[in-house]
């Protein structure tokens, strides 16, 4: 991956938005392949009242916090009469029912979250459709965020992945290797299956399958246009993907594996050094997040079908070889009763804790361990699954003054299993 030298500022966004200073960019002191910066903020910005409302979508605001200008197709209203330069004031339509290219102030449930400059008119905005202003680009440029945020839009063609930290972690704890076979199960967008390409070199072989044909369709042609050769984008319904016995035994490699976006419909069994289970969950751990869907029905949900996946993995995890299971959620069914339930139902899974010795990045850095309200087979199994909280530091580093620096984190969980390898065959 690439890095720029460490403190590097980035002044060209600062400067042009008249913020007080500049962001430096460090490098992580214990993750060597990982940038950071510090985010200023919540900041004591408020709505000026002269100022025209503009209304954006959750989806939208979420952008606007980590950094985003609103471009003109994430202008979902605007007080009349709204001019370019005129000064605005930015909120977020928390109900979904402010109606698009409303005119008047929106007086429904809305939430501030900074102000900034229009780029363009209402003349401009909501003469076109949707589709037209996706090529009209930033409608509000946001001068006063309540967060200041750098846009990471171009980084991608420098080389650079944006992941929190903890699903960075992940991809180290599954110790990938050149020579392995890997298989990343519900793959989509793709961030940790570029990063296992990453820290292999792009030489292993890396099936990443998604049941969406969308979804991998844009990941295949994501991981061409960057050169990731070794990964292969498959269409695949991951509870379902394992071969008979007779048809494992059959299957041919180079023959059998259909092209970049085709759908395959099962892998064979045991063939696989390392999988990486980062399947669909409540993603209640997610942020920023201003509201959630999340319901009964859809919690109770999820852990069945995590289970039903991680069923499919350890059919095809080679005997010897490593599987991480990891959400981005804090609820205790789709963490550590998993866990535990995955252990008694494979007594040849085994939970591995973080090894100094073998395992140079340090993937359990200000993890908690497993929640106490679940009962694991030893004490030292619930000290190796992590447990992420939003409201404790991932880890804390240096600043370039020497002063601590608290890196916070999303709601997240993983744990990294082995499976017992057989005993050698007898000599006759």
């Amino acid at each position: 991956m690439m890095r720029p030298p460490a403190h590097a500022p980035a002044p060209g966004q600062a400067r042009h938005k008249r913020w007080a200073a500049s962001l430096d960019v460090h490098i992580h002191p214990s993750v060597p392949d990982v940038l950071f910066l510090l985010a200023r903020g919540p900041l004591p910005v408020l709505p000026v009242g002269s100022n025209r409302e503009v209304i954006v979508d959750i989806p939208c605001a979420n952008a606007v916090l980590r950094g985003a200008d609103i471009y003109a197709v994430g202008v979902h209203a605007a007080e009349a009469p709204l001019r370019p330069g005129d000064p605005v004031s930015v909120f977020v339509d928390l109900d979904g029912r402010c109606l698009r290219g409303q005119s008047k102030r929106y007086t429904g449930s809305k939430v501030f979250i900074g102000n900034g400059h229009a780029l363009l008119g209402r003349d401009d905005l909501y003469r076109f459709s949707p589709k037209e202003l996706k090529d009209r680009g930033v409608g509000v440029l946001m001068t006063e965020p309540i967060y200041e945020s750098p846009s990471l839009n171009d980084i991608f063609d420098h080389g650079l992945v944006l992941q929190n930290l903890p699903s960075i972690l992940v991809s180290h704890a599954l110790q990938p290797e050149p020579h392995h076979t890997i298989l990343d199960m519900c793959a989509a967008p793709g961030g940790k299956t570029t990063h296992i390409a990453a820290l292999t070199d792009n030489k292993a072989t890396i099936i990443a399958l998604d049941r969406s044909k969308p979804k991998i369709l844009r990941l295949a042609a994501h991981v061409q246009a960057l050169g990731w050769s070794s990964i292969r984008p498959l269409v695949c319904d991951a509870t379902a993907c394992v071969l008979s016995p007779e048809r494992s035994a059959a299957f041919n490699w180079d023959s059998d594996l259909p092209a970049p976006g085709s759908r395959i419909r099962a892998l064979p069994r045991e063939s696989f050094d390392r999988i990486l289970l980062d399947g669909p969950c409540s993603a209640l751990g997610q942020r920023p997040s201003f509201t959630s869907s999340v319901n009964p029905a859809i919690l109770k949900h999820h852990p069945a079908y995590q289970r039903s996946i991680f069923h499919a993995a350890h059919a095809l995890l080679k005997p010897g070889g490593r599987l991480v299971y990891s959400t981005c959620t804090f609820t205790i069914d789709e963490n550590e009763r998993n866990v535990a339930s995955f252990l008694a139902e494979f007594p040849d899974m085994e939970l591995v804790r973080h090894d100094p010795a073998s395992d140079p990045v340090d993937w359990r850095q200000a993890a908690q361990p497993g929640h106490p309200s679940v009962a694991f087979p030893t004490e030292a199994d619930r000290a190796s699954v992590c447990r992420f909280d939003p409201h404790r530091p991932t880890s804390v580093v240096l600043g370039p003054d020497g002063s601590p620096l608290e890196l916070d984190t999303i709601g997240f969980f993983f744990a990294v299993f082995r499976k017992h390898a057989r005993p050698a065959a007898p000599s006759p």
